[in-house]
């Protein structure tokens, strides 16, 4: 239960389409009708001039809507419908940044692929858009930024941070531009607890959100031991 405009910022990266074991929907109609709930019930938790700042990357997967098939393997645009959707639920799309990850972070680019496309490196990069509930803030956000993946498994295949797709505590920083010095910060996926804790290291409150039991005592073991350095 959040409170109407209580937070001057949202930032966070949704579970992607079917990416991982935990983010599984029958089709992507069934996926975006859950972001979309997310954002709709977001939108007025957030005041006027807030921020809703929207970690997301394509994918290539199935997305169980047409006849199953090779052919139906394809680029899934998260990226473009995420944009179009929350327009519609009164969000102002105002930037992009581009996080550029360089080479691919697994091994999904020694995978064969017989299409007559390439489709492997489509995780080199992701978008950091930037949506604002007041069309008229401007901002100057669209650029491309070099940010390196979180190295989270090991050369013997252990998982070094315990969550399949952190995301690095860079693209957090990304929203100091836009904090004002009593900013208020949501992250309702919140995962390994990172914007947490960019929050806690710059000063600020900071609320997150997390169904999944284990990622929710992983974050609080990653703010514990933040506290004890």
């Amino acid at each position: 239960s959040l409170n109407k405009n209580q937070f001057n910022i949202a930032i966070t990266s949704p579970p992607y389409y079917n990416a991982r074991d935990y983010s599984k929907w029958e089709n992507m109609i069934l996926y975006f009708i859950d972001m979309v709930i997310n954002a709709k019930y977001l939108y007025d938790k957030i005041d006027d001039n807030g921020y809703y700042v929207y970690n997301i990357s394509d994918i290539v997967a199935m997305d169980n809507i047409y006849v199953k098939s090779k052919m139906c393997k394809k680029r899934q645009m998260l990226s473009s419908y995420s944009v179009v959707f929350f327009s519609l639920l009164g969000f102002n799309i105002k930037g992009n940044l581009i996080w550029d990850k360089g080479e691919v972070q697994s091994k999904r680019n020694l995978v064969q692929d017989f299409l007559p496309y390439i489709i492997n490196p489509i995780n080199c990069y992701e978008s950091l858009f930037f949506f604002t509930k007041n069309k008229n803030i401007s901002l100057n956000i669209d650029n491309v930024k070099y940010i390196t993946p979180v190295i989270k498994i090991g050369k013997d295949g252990k998982n070094l941070i315990g969550h399949t797709a952190p995301y690095p505590i860079e693209l957090v920083e990304s929203i100091r531009t836009i904090c004002s010095e009593n900013s208020i910060i949501l992250d309702q996926y919140v995962g390994s607890g990172t914007t947490l804790i960019w929050a806690i290291k710059n000063n600020y409150k900071c609320i997150g959100i997390e169904i999944n039991e284990d990622y929710y005592y992983l974050a609080i073991n990653r703010i514990k031991s933040l506290k004890e350095i």
